[in-house]
């Protein structure tokens, strides 16, 4: 079958590519459009993932009915995404699909335009990988300690399943294996690559809301930003997840300062050094309502 090849936007009416996924059984099949971010008029949401190292191997999808190759990681998020919305199409905007990674120019033009892509949004899609076995367990972790944080109670992962069952902490065994399992499900989920990514700050801040997905589990951004509010500690060790929060209490606790931002980041992880400035450049739509550098 021919391969997909992409058609020029129009620079000029800001134009950029929506996909819709459409439901189906077998390979996963995409319609790719173009719309103006002048005249939007479409609900759409976006993706937000790890890409990956390049060598990662390539699986083939179908966009507008001709062979198209992505990461083996994007194929699995779409396959879960599609059963999500098994009857309906899925409008989405995703980076690897919807700007041609082969045209650097077409890169530098649609870089500058994410602050708009991201904020105009329905909401981000968060795919963190395939879930595991404690995956279920951390997310309901994270599901109580949110549902707690009126409360203004402080708990950790260690504490949840006790107050679950009995409305109060109880005295126990330091061994329990409860807690051992509470403490290994809260550490394997947010050692996730994606929490590690620094591309994925502004993909988080700028959507009005956005959904973590791991496999056929599912939670609110903002349940796991409560959870963290009334921990006792950080779920993570390098505190990736707390850098991200940082950064949404834009612009109100964020200087205005690319510097600034560059140090907040600094322990996220980016391919090549440029990502450092180009990675929180839509951030600044929030603020200027424009990129505060020139992509080239």
């Amino acid at each position: 079958m021919a391969v997909f090849k992409y058609q020029p936007l129009n620079i000029a009416d800001r134009q950029i590519r929506l996909l819709t996924l459409l439901p189906d059984s077998g390979r996963v099949s995409c319609r790719l459009r173009h719309v103006s971010l002048e005249k939007l008029q479409d609900e759409y949401e976006t993706l937000s993932y790890c890409w990956g190292l390049q060598a990662t191997r390539k699986v083939k999808i179908l966009v507008n009915g001709l062979d198209f190759f992505i990461s083996a990681n994007l194929h699995a998020a779409l396959l879960r995404l599609r059963h999500l919305d098994y009857h309906r199409p899925k409008t989405m905007w995703i980076d690897a699909i919807c700007i041609n990674q082969s045209d650097p120019i077409e890169k530098s033009n649609q870089v500058p335009l994410m602050g708009d892509i991201y904020s105009l949004s329905l909401r981000v899609v968060i795919w963190i990988g395939e879930h595991d076995a404690l995956t279920e367990y951390a997310f309901r972790g994270l599901t109580f300690m949110a549902s707690r944080f009126n409360t203004g109670e402080k708990f950790n992962y260690y504490d949840w399943k006790y107050v679950q069952r009995t409305g109060r902490i109880m005295s126990r065994n330091p061994v329990n294996l409860d807690a051992v399992v509470s403490g290994a499900a809260f550490s394997a989920l947010f050692s996730r690559p994606w929490f590690r990514r620094l591309w994925v700050i502004q993909e988080v801040v700028l959507p009005p809301q956005a959904v973590v997905v791991c496999g056929k589990f599912q939670i609110d951004w903002d349940s796991i930003a409560k959870a963290q509010g009334i921990s006792k500690t950080s779920f993570d060790v390098n505190n990736h997840l707390g850098t991200m929060l940082r950064f949404q209490a834009w612009p109100k606790n964020l200087a205005n300062d690319i510097f600034c931002r560059v140090i907040m980041a600094s322990h996220q992880e980016a391919t090549e050094p440029k990502d450092r400035i180009y990675g929180l450049s839509g951030i600044d739509y929030l603020r200027h309502n424009q990129p505060f550098v020139k992509i080239d």
